[in-house]
């Protein structure tokens, strides 16, 4: 099953200090997020103008991944699974149109960006009739080897949304293709949401233990929803996956023996056990476990 055809380009506006600019598209995609029951036959992923303002910081406008949920912001490739969490894909949705303001300290041990959204290019609605929203994190790594083999991240992330439309909550269990299990029925709405995240990582070599938890509160209805997992992974070839401090995600791991080189490629094995919760008060759109 092709799921999608995805091109882009990333390329540099040569100033003293580079802008660099990234455009993303695909035809026949099926993303799914929150309104997963919709499917364009030609979506936007990315168009985003990186500016460096200070040293080590940067303000990127245009349409771009939101910065909060370590597993939603990473790329799939660099995940040991073919499908996100559940509960990550449930929760937030992966990219909107807006400004984003990111920097590390000078010893990149502490990361942060926040910014603000409202996708009201891309829809009928005025810009005052849409869902504004504000999402931040804050990145620790208050443990790193001088080789950068053992590694501890830690993250808080923090969005506020005004609720406008409401919100309708489908997912499918963590296969492609799979049947929906979870459906909050009617939109949601209205109120402000508060929707707090918080992430641990450790990697240490080839081994890598990551968990994250969610929890989002609706303030008009009163209904709280959560969602969380749990992971490990081993590459067994015996490679490392990198850290990219500056917009605090772990890396794909590099192969050391290619196929085509001779090699035998490289071996990762993966653990994860994720639950969402859906149902509170008058909502009964179900609960989710997935062991992967």
């Amino acid at each position: 099953m092709i799921r999608g055809f995805r091109f882009g380009v990333i390329g540099a506006i040569k100033f003293r200090k580079p802008w660099v600019y990234t455009v993303f598209a695909a035809t026949n995609q099926f993303d799914r997020d929150f309104d997963s029951s919709s499917s364009d036959s030609f979506t936007w992923f990315d168009y985003r103008l990186d500016v460096p303002v200070f040293s080590g910081q940067f303000i990127s406008i245009g349409k771009q991944k939101k910065p909060i949920n370590q597993e939603r912001i990473m790329s799939i490739f660099a995940l040991p699974f073919q499908e996100r969490s559940a509960a990550s894909d449930i929760l937030y949705r992966s990219r909107n149109i807006g400004i984003v303001w990111s920097g590390n300290n000078k010893n990149n041990r502490l990361s942060w960006a926040g910014g603000v959204f409202n996708n009201w290019l891309e829809t009928d609605n005025s810009r005052s009739d849409n869902l504004t929203s504000y999402s931040g994190s804050l990145t620790h790594v208050p443990l790193v080897t001088s080789d950068d083999s053992n590694l501890l991240h830690l993250a808080i992330g923090y969005r506020h949304s005004n609720n406008k439309q409401g919100l309708r909550r489908t997912q499918v269990p963590e296969i492609f293709g799979a049947p929906i299990f979870i459906d909050t029925g009617t939109p949601i709405g209205a109120g402000d949401t508060n929707t707090w995240n918080y992430e641990i990582s450790w990697r240490m070599g080839s081994l890598w233990l990551d968990a994250e938890y969610t929890d989002v509160k609706i303030d008009g209805e009163g209904l709280n929803f959560t969602g969380y997992y749990v992971a490990a992974s081993w590459i067994a070839s015996g490679e490392m996956r990198g850290y990219n401090h500056r917009n605090w995600t772990f890396r794909p791991f590099p192969v050391s023996r290619p196929v085509d080189q001779g090699g035998w490629g490289a071996l990762e094995l993966g653990f994860r056990y994720s639950s969402v919760d859906m149902n509170d008060k008058q909502i009964n759109g179900g609960y989710l476990m997935s062991i992967l």
